[in-house]
This record gives C-alpha cells, sequence and structure tokens, in this order.
C-alpha cells in the first residue's frame, strides 16, 4: 500500500479554504494450497471387480493393477490396519486444489470548505472521491479434485473470475443552525454513491443523517439510506462441486406404515394410512409435485422398494444469473446526557433500526430445498431444484447460489454509560460502566415468497446485551465483560414420536418405547471475561481469563435447528471454554 496527502493551497485564490487531497493504491493477494492424501475410488473399483485367480493360483486384475484383498489380517489390527506397500502404492492418490484471490484498489478524494451558508455564516464542506477495484480469483484443482476421484470426497473444480468496480461518490454536511433558542444544533449530511461493477447494470446509492439538539444535555437524530452489493467472486465464479450426500425423502412411504404377509416373504408390500405419522400437507406436496406418496417406495420390484434414507448427488456452484443485493436502512432515535453535574458522565440513548435486504444471496442445502418442496408450509420453487430417477427415487439436488428474496431485521438498541473519577487518599481512580441491550421485533425470512419471522428463535433470539465495567488506577486498568444471549425457541417444536434419531431402541421405566423430539430451544445465556493490564512507557501487557466460569453453549438437535456439533450457529456463543491470555505490545 502507498499513497499520499496534503493540502490544496491553490483553491484560495478562487476562494476555497481548507482543502486538502488523499490518494492511496493497495494491492493484496493470498495463495494457499489445500492437499490431502486418500484412496482413489476408481483404482479401488478397478481392483475389485477385475481381480480373477489365474490357473497358476495366482492373483491379478489386469496391467497396472494390484489386487487388493479386504479380507486380509494387516487390514483388521487394534488401533487400525495398514494396506501393503504395492497396495499403498497403488491406491493412494493426492488431492490437491491451489487458489489465488488478489485484489487491486486505487482511491482519492478531495475536500474542504464549499461556501458559508447566508443566514448564519457557517462552512458547508464536502468531499468529492473516485474508487477503483479489480477482485480476481484462480483456481487450479488437479484432476483428482476436479473430478472427485477420491473416495468419500466430493468434486472440486474451484472458481475463476475477476471483476471490476467503479464508483463515484460524495458527501455535504449542512450546519443549518447554530447556537438558536430551542436549536442548539440543527445538521443534516448528505453522501451518494454511483457504483459501475463489469457485470451489471450502474446502481446509485445514497445516505441521508441528521442531528437535532433543542438543548446541549437531548439530541435527537435519524438516518436513512440505500446500499448495493454484487455477488463476490465466489458466489458468481464458483465453477461447481459435487459429491453425493444422505437426504431423507419425505415421500417414501414410512416403515410403520407398511404392511408384510410374514407367513409370504414374496407377498406385496401394502400401504396401511392408519400408522403413517406424516401430516396430510406432506402428502399433499408430495402429489403436487407429480410423487405418489402411498405407493413410494413399495413397489413390486427389487429397484422399486426402496426406504427414505437415499444417498444422492448435490451439486453447487456460482451463477451468471444472480442480481445484487440491495437494502434500505432506517434508524432514528435520541440520546439524554445528564446536565446537572460536570463531575460525571451520564448518557442514555435509544435506536429503532428498520433495514431490509432485497435479492438476498443464498446458498439452499439439499436438505433445505427437499424440505421446502415436500412441506405444508413449504415453496414449491424449490421442487425445481431435485431431480429423480425412473424409479422415482431422488438423485440429484441443486444447490447452487439463488437471490432468495426479502431479508429484514428491526428492532431497538438501548444504551447507558456512566463514567466518573474518584480520588482515594492521592490517587485518581477513573470508573466506567457501559451497558448495550438489543431487542428484535422482526427478523422475516422471505425465501421466494415463503414468509418466516425468526425473532425469538434460538438463531435470532429477542434479547441480547452486554456490560462492560473497567476501573484504571495508574498504570493498571481492571476490566470485566459480560454478555447475554437470550433464550430463544423455534416456531414448531414438533411432536413426541418413537423411533427418531437418537431415542431409536430405547424404553421408557414402563418397557414401551421412549418418544423424543428434536431439541429446539435455548435458554438465556451469560458468559463473563476480566482482565488486567498494564501500561509503562511503551510497553503494555494484558493478561486475562475468557469464560470465566466456563459457561458452556446451549445444546440444540441439528434437526430442530441451524447448528454445528449441536450448538448454534451465528449467535455468538463461546465454544472454547475457559481461556486463559496473556498479550504484549511494544511501540517503536
Amino acid at each position: 500500500m502507498g499513497g499520499v496527502t496534503g493540502n490544496l493551497l491553490s483553491f484560495e485564490n478562487i476562494g476555497l479554504n481548507n482543502w486538502y487531497y488523499d490518494f492511496y493504491v493497495s494491492y493484496s493477494a493470498s495463495e494457499g494450497t489445500d492437499s490431502r492424501p486418500g484412496i482413489s475410488e476408481e483404482r479401488l473399483l478397478n481392483s475389485l471387480y477385475n481381480t480373477v485367480v489365474n490357473d497358476d493360483g495366482t492373483v491379478s486384475c489386469g496391467d497396472g493393477c494390484v489386487p487388493v484383498n479386504l479380507f486380509s489380517d494387516n487390514i483388521y489390527q487394534p488401533g487400525g490396519g495398514t494396506l501393503t506397500p504395492e497396495e499403498q502404492a497403488y491406491l493412494m492418490v493426492d488431492r490437491t486444489i491451489g487458489t489465488e484471490v488478489s485484489q487491486f484498489v486505487a482511491n482519492g478524494f478531495i475536500g474542504g470548505d464549499l461556501t458559508t451558508l447566508p443566514w448564519n455564516d457557517e462552512v458547508v464542506s464536502g468531499v468529492f472521491g473516485l474508487e477503483y477495484r479489480r477482485d480476481e480469483i484462480k483456481s487450479d484443482p488437479n484432476d483428482v479434485a476436479a473430478d472427485g476421484l477420491l473416495w468419500g470426497y466430493f468434486s472440486d473444480q474451484g472458481a475463476d473470475g475477476a471483476r471490476n468496480l467503479k464508483e463515484v461518490f460524495a458527501e455535504i454536511e449542512l450546519p443549518l443552525v447554530r447556537g438558536a433558542e430551542f436549536a442548539e444544533e440543527l445538521t443534516l449530511t448528505m453522501s451518494g454513491r454511483i457504483s459501475d461493477e463489469s457485470f451489471y447494470d450502474p446502481e446509485s446509492t445514497y445516505s441521508l443523517k441528521a442531528i437535532y439538539r433543542p438543548v446541549d444535555w437531548f439530541t435527537i437524530r435519524g438516518t436513512k439510506g440505500t446500499s448495493y452489493r454484487a455477488p463476490n467472486l465466489r458466489e458468481r465464479f464458483l465453477n461447481g462441486t459435487s459429491g453425493f450426500a444422505s437426504l431423507s425423502d419425505p415421500c417414501v412411504v414410512p416403515e410403520n406404515a407398511r404392511v408384510t404377509d410374514p407367513l409370504d416373504p414374496d407377498s406385496p408390500i401394502t400401504y396401511n394410512p392408519a400408522e403413517d405419522t406424516r401430516v396430510q400437507g406432506v402428502l399433499d406436496a408430495c402429489l403436487a409435485a407429480g410423487v405418489d406418496p402411498t405407493t413410494l417406495g413399495i413397489g413390486d420390484t427389487e429397484e422399486t422398494q426402496f426406504t427414505n434414507f437415499v444417498s444422492a448427488e448435490v451439486v453447487s456452484g456460482g451463477s451468471e444469473e444472480l442480481e445484487p443485493e440491495t437494502s434500505l436502512a432506517k434508524t432514528y432515535g435520541f440520546i439524554v446526557e445528564q446536565p446537572f453535574s460536570d463531575d460525571l458522565d451520564l448518557t442514555f440513548s435509544l435506536t429503532r433500526f428498520n433495514i431490509e435486504v432485497t435479492n438476498s444471496i443464498a446458498e439452499p442445502s439439499a436438505g433445505y430445498s427437499i424440505g421446502q418442496c415436500y412441506s405444508a408450509s413449504g415453496n414449491p420453487a424449490f421442487c425445481g431444484r431435485i431431480n429423480r430417477d425412473e424409479n422415482q427415487q431422488i438423485s440429484f439436488v441443486d444447490s447452487s447460489f439463488i437471490n432468495i428474496g426479502l431479508l429484514t431485521s428491526k428492532g431497538f438498541d438501548y444504551n447507558i454509560y456512566y463514567s466518573q473519577e474518584f480520588v482515594i487518599g492521592e490517587q485518581n481512580v477513573d470508573v466506567s460502566l457501559d451497558l448495550q441491550a438489543t431487542r428484535m421485533t422482526e427478523s422475516l425470512y422471505d425465501v421466494l415468497g415463503t414468509v418466516d419471522d425468526d425473532k425469538g428463535e434460538p438463531a435470532v433470539p429477542e434479547w441480547r446485551g452486554s456490560a462492560r465495567f473497567r476501573v484504571a488506577v495508574s498504570d493498571f486498568t481492571f476490566n470485566w465483560e459480560t454478555r447475554f444471549i437470550g433464550k430463544g425457541e423455534e416456531d414448531d417444536l414438533g411432536e413426541f414420536e418413537e423411533g427418531t434419531t437418537g431415542c431409536r431402541g430405547l424404553l421408557n421405566s414402563a418397557g414401551t418405547p421412549l418418544l423424543c423430539r428434536p431439541v429446539a430451544f435455548t435458554e438465556d445465556y451469560f458468559v463473563h471475561n476480566m482482565s488486567i493490564s498494564y501500561e509503562f512507557d511503551t510497553i503494555q501487557i494484558n493478561a486475562g481469563i475468557r469464560n470465566v466460569f466456563n459457561e458452556a453453549p446451549p445444546a440444540v438437535d441439528p434437526d430442530g435447528s441451524f447448528s454445528n456439533t449441536n450448538i448454534p450457529l451465528g449467535v455468538g456463543y463461546d465454544t472454547d471454554g475457559r481461556t486463559p491470555f496473556i498479550n504484549f505490545r511494544a511501540a517503536f
């Protein structure tokens, strides 16, 4: 990165004062290689399918092929078996993919005093600038990665592409009123930006900010603005990944609803609707998609008899059909600063926020698409992303990026800040307390016309907050932070059923099958962090403990909430447990 800044003194010759310029150029690049060994699926199958015993008693499988004996004693050993050196050399291959990502940015702007307002002689200032940015990604997968030749791994063709972004921007601040009765300050700030991305038509965005202070200790503020985001490199240029995933097909007749004659194994399987626990909406959705939920999986041939669990190909990739994301954000609120004493600072603020994102870009999972297609409250638009084979079994699901619709985030931010200096003996003691809280009132997720408000669910708790307490004495500073995440609960917890994952085969005290349902709720969560720092000259030492009381995050079932290792994702739970740390910093 390099740049230059300075004053434009020559502008004073045309009556423009305090003008300056700033220009910089930056270039960043990163390169990484992912390489992992594994068994070649093609070579293993070649060995297993073509191995024969020759007339002389030897075993072979063709030129260049090494027979693999999966029943050899060396494979079944305590702690894990091994292949023979010949089998190892034949089967093991490397799956390698290298990726390079680079970004070039050139930005320049000028700013200064434009004029003065005729009614109060206050200075109107402005900033005007240009920016150019180029992003590029290159991938180089070997054939093992690109074609998915490693056993148990998906194919990954990487991503290749580049985009350019050119922008023009400006900002002007208008100090409309200063020092008037019931109007200590009235300021309006306006900014705008025109963005021209190489694959899309130019878009314009704006921002308006207003501040009104009728008296020194009370401020009313509001903002309104738009934003624009073109698809990133991965969303547009991902060449495609594919692999096989275990999925559940809700249209297949469940095991409990299948009737067979135990005395006649050749008798056909029939359907018993009385034992079918699926809701009518699922059955109707399957029929609407062209699948009979009363016969699927219980055909009269081996190929047409299968369970609801299927291994299907799942493909994901970038798309040139994506539209840019746009948003509209509005905030308004007030700040109260106590006017009674100069010995302490005490402020209270409240802000209402309202954010709407349209054409939001997402990568729906295969399970999500299936659930949307074949559910009572789902969306038939996802059925087009699912293919079935000649036996009506799911064979393919498209999980590439799409524009899903509208996202909203609405609620209130609260803040109380207190700060005061005390004198104890002859020592100054600075004390501060910062309390922040957010209450969500809406979090809509509009997926191609299907609307769900996630507010109050584990992923979007209604309440969250934090408290930061700080005491500074001489060169020492003590900090204590408490974070709070409110409880959450899914809209539909489901019914208690027997035979569910995790409870299958378990009995209660009466000896009957245990009834279970996914855990789809969380309780209030608090986590505490503390630290002590010492600073002298140009050196600072900071030591502390994160998650002082070793508070574990709540556990949920992945079938009930979006999670990883049973921990809700994107919420902010601590996953590391109690962790001590120490940092050193020096300035030269």
